[in-house]
């Protein structure tokens, strides 16, 4: 029913907590890994924990990006809904099939993660609009979503250097016509690093959000 892709750059070692995060969801699925690249070669112990559990291995001929990484990956997917999870996250007990059964005719449904506290996206506390993709992120990261939609949109945007991706593909769904659905439970844990994309890009935000938004709407 349900293809996770997780995508890696050098950081294998967090796959240890993120591959049995994914594996323990009680619904039908199929987990894709998609490293982009790694420099690092992937720890023995986790590649047998790959091919133990038959997980489909794709990897980048060069470093492309965390957009082309989960755009390969959903390429890939054998199912017609997917969830995007980064090997440095990881996904609390069967909260794919909450995600699943609260479908109800939506293409995206989104919920909360933690980080330090809970965090509950825009989506939650006010209805989609175009002033609100300008201000905010409605969705977290870690989504579950038609692939047609996102084929229909034309995947993750892909370009030189970071910048807010998931912004971007939930603000061109929502032009499309997606129908988004939250659902009040906390999806994942997303691991903040002084390294990460997201602190990376926050200095600037105000420039990588136009970049998100512009030609949207």
């Amino acid at each position: 029913m349900v293809t996770i892709v997780l995508c890696t750059f050098n950081d294998s070692a967090f796959l240890r907590k993120a591959i049995p995060s994914c594996l323990q969801h009680d619904v039908d699925k199929e987990l894709i890994l998609v490293d982009d690249c790694s420099t690092k070669p992937i720890e023995p112990d986790v590649m047998d924990m790959i091919n133990q559990h038959g997980i489909k291995y794709l990897r980048h001929g060069q470093n492309q990006g965390l957009s082309a990484a989960r755009n390969t990956g959903i390429a890939a997917a054998k199912n017609d809904w997917v969830i995007p999870l980064d090997a440095d996250d990881w996904f609390y007990p069967n909260t794919i099939r909450q995600l699943w059964d609260a479908r109800d005719g939506a293409d995206i449904v989104t919920g909360n993660c933690t980080d330090v506290g809970v965090y509950a996206p825009a989506i939650s506390r006010e209805p989609l609009s175009p002033a609100l993709f300008k201000r905010e992120n409605p969705c977290v990261c870690s989504s579950l979503f038609s692939k047609a939609l996102w084929s229909r949109v034309g995947g993750y945007m892909v370009r030189n250097g970071a910048h807010y991706e998931d912004w971007n593909l939930w603000a061109r769904c929502f032009k499309a016509g997606g129908r988004f659905k939250y659902l009040p439970i906390t999806v994942y844990h997303h691991t903040g690093r002084e390294d990460s994309m997201l602190r990376i890009l926050h200095p600037n935000r105000e420039m990588y959000v136009r970049i998100a938004t512009e030609g949207v709407f």
